[in-house]
């Protein structure tokens, strides 16, 4: 990697160590090669630190998709935590549970590269049961996705994790389709299930 030329948001603006560490590791990481792949997915790739223990992934965009990018990084931002604005909490996960995500745009062998960083977070792997949620984490994922006119909510982009509690939570994921001012078709979570 020659360098990381934007990201967004800017950290002075995020009290946040955290987003700060996903970002050293990126470049740290990719000067030893390419980054591994995360489940034979295409465009996601892990992020490691020395040790080998993975701080984040890094999901590719195509140049024509900055804006998708942008939007997921958007709506980590803008999903506030309960204790205040982004800017002045230190709590990583905000209403809705999206994890920590960073746009970044960074030079590696000539090409720019743009993608988000995004915290990993590991989905619950037991039977899934609807009823084993509280009703008030559907009622967030439905709010937010309002909120910013996400427009493609499915299972297939909600994540469920254990909380230290033993509660399952949701930890809506993929953000592309969202911010419109005019949508063909909208899809609340709880209706398409």
């Amino acid at each position: 990697m020659e360098a990381i030329v934007t990201i967004f948001p800017r950290l002075d603006q995020l009290p946040n160590a955290r987003l700060q560490w996903m970002i050293t590791c990126l470049p740290e990481r990719n000067q030893e090669g390419p980054l591994p792949r995360f489940r034979e997915l295409n465009q996601m790739f892990q992020v490691l630190d020395a040790t080998g223990q993975r701080v984040c992934l890094f999901k590719r965009f195509r140049a024509d998709k900055e804006i998708s990018a942008r939007k997921e990084a958007a709506v980590y931002l803008l999903d506030h935590p309960e204790d205040g604005p982004r800017s002045q909490s230190q709590t990583l996960s905000g209403f809705c549970g999206h994890a920590p995500t960073v746009f970044v745009r960074f030079r590696s062998e000539g090409q720019n590269i743009i993608g988000i960083l995004i915290e990993f977070v590991e989905a619950f792997q037991g039977p899934f049961d609807v009823n084993r949620v509280p009703i008030e984490e559907l009622h967030k994922v439905c709010l937010v996705d309002l909120r910013f006119a996400v427009t493609d909510r499915q299972r297939q982009n909600v994540l469920t994790r254990l909380d230290d509690n033993g509660v399952l939570r949701y930890v809506p994921i993929y953000h592309g389709y969202s911010f419109f001012d005019q949508a063909p078709r909208f899809t609340i979570l709880g209706l398409a299930w």
